[in-house]
């Protein structure tokens, strides 16, 4: 070594701590992954009053309390709900997280949404800012931007690319995941653009009640990204989506969560993020805790004369002299647009009610009596039925009907309260999406999605290999 020219040792030097550096960031990066990301996003607390600017900042303190409690090992911090967001996570947030050993991504929103404030939608400025801020806290990991692929007008493929390389020459292992949901991950869009993410952030909007479907639509997602080298995080909704009917219940979020971490185990993913898990508790106004649902998903086509209905059959008591069906009902639809969707009662297969869904405000309990007398005298059995109907085809026109806190005189029902899964036939003409079934509202629902997201990590936490 002694012969070597001083510029050449110089050289090899440079090399050597580069292979080095390179090595300690491959090296950083592989313990990061080898843990499951046990995430969440969104839904920070607020000081109780504001300061003298008159906001209310973030509550640092009281979220990373919670955030600990929950096992949260990364925090997407969104910049939208206050101009001192930003402000914020440099001067407050980001230090406490970094003492608090959880790392933190930036989460912006796109233009369709504007806009994360002070740089709005100049996002090369905020790769730039991000990653300049990263150097000075080695828990800022990443940013992310939201509903990506609604914005492509902004979004080409050479600005994403700008931004992206502007955020890397300054950090060169600070990451970008957009967000992209199921009908995104398609070849063309892949190709033109995979180049430019490290990953994704998948949120499973397929199926609000039913979180059977996850691991198998992970698979599909994974399909589609494994040519292209992305890394991938599920995010699992812990309060309600717009378009969904309801807010996720806490077993619904559990085992989305664990379909997910099984698939972080195997290697599939990089780990999971909940959706806006609230961090200070409200109760739910249940009104009635159990009832039956007959849903027309939003985004449906339908057709004259499709419906979805729940039917029973009732024993009718030939000594009573009246007969009669008392019920509360409701709608998801606000007074509008009317003529399409209309809600029923049948009484052995002829109309007794029928009320279009815009005739009354939106969720809001109705209470309705009706003499069944002049359907059933003299029988021994009758059905009843409850029916969504369409008088007119819709394109994209969603709606809920519930019924809730049924009782008869002179007859006797089944499963009046909907707490069983028994006594109600259910049928459907016209789209398959069509949803039925029975819903238990939670009034504690926010209280038990935290403490299900907190066993759930403490778990995992307590069982990893993290130094």
């Amino acid at each position: 070594m002694s012969r070597l020219t001083p510029l050449l040792w110089s050289a090899l030097s440079i090399a050597v701590m580069g292979s080095a550096a390179c090595d300690e960031s491959r090296s950083m990066r592989t313990v990061g992954r080898s843990t499951p990301m046990l995430g969440d996003y969104d839904k920070e607390i607020r000081e109780a009053h504001p300061r003298a600017d008159g906001i209310r900042h973030v509550d640092t303190a009281s979220t990373i309390a919670r955030l600990r409690e929950a096992h949260v090992t990364t925090y997407f911090y969104l910049i939208l709900h206050a101009g001192t967001d930003w402000t914020d996570l440099q001067e407050e947030f980001l230090p406490a997280a970094e003492r608090a050993a959880i790392d933190v991504w930036v989460y912006l929103v796109p233009p369709s949404e504007c806009c994360s404030q002070p740089f709005g939608t100049d996002f090369t400025r905020w790769s730039t800012e991000i990653a300049r801020l990263s150097l000075r806290h080695r828990n800022l990991r990443g940013w992310a931007m939201d509903d990506f692929a609604s914005n492509l007008a902004t979004f080409t493929p050479e600005y994403t690319a700008a931004m992206r390389s502007a955020a890397r020459r300054i950090n060169p292992a600070l990451e970008f995941f957009p967000v992209l949901y199921r009908r995104d991950y398609v070849p063309a869009f892949l190709s033109a653009y995979a180049g430019h993410f490290d990953g994704a952030i998948f949120p499973y909007t397929v199926d609000f009640d039913d979180f059977e479907g996850v691991a198998a639509t992970l698979q599909q997602i994974r399909a589609a990204v494994e040519p292209f080298g992305l890394h991938l995080i599920l995010m699992v909704y812990a309060t309600k989506m717009s378009v969904a009917q309801y807010p996720p219940s806490a077993p619904y979020v559990a085992g989305a969560l664990r379909a997910g971490l099984a698939a972080a185990k195997r290697g599939e993913i990089r780990g999971v993020v909940t959706y806006a898990m609230a961090k200070e508790f409200q109760v739910d106004a249940c009104g009635f805790a159990h009832h039956l649902n007959l849903v027309v998903p939003s985004e449906t086509p339908t057709r004259v004369g499709d419906f979805v209905s729940a039917t029973q059959a009732v024993r009718i008591d030939a000594r009573a002299d009246t007969h009669q069906l008392r019920f509360f009902e409701q709608d998801s639809y606000p007074a509008g647009t009317a003529g399409y969707h209309f809600k029923q009662l049948l009484v052995n297969g002829k109309t007794v009610w029928s009320v279009d869904v815009a005739a009354d405000p939106a969720l809001t309990w109705t209470e309705h009596t009706f003499d069944l007398t002049p359907y059933v005298k003299g029988t021994s059995r009758a059905t009843i039925a409850f029916r969504l109907y369409d008088e007119k085809g819709v394109s994209n026109f969603g709606v809920r009907m519930s019924i809730a806190g049924m009782s008869g005189t002179g007859m006797v029902l089944d499963n009046v309260d909907f707490t069983e899964r028994t006594g109600w036939s259910f049928m459907q003409q016209g789209p398959a999406s069509a949803q039925y079934g029975y819903h238990v509202c939670d009034a504690e629902r926010e209280r038990h999605v935290f403490e299900s997201v907190r066993d759930l990590y403490g778990r995992v936490g307590s069982s990893d290999s993290r130094p």
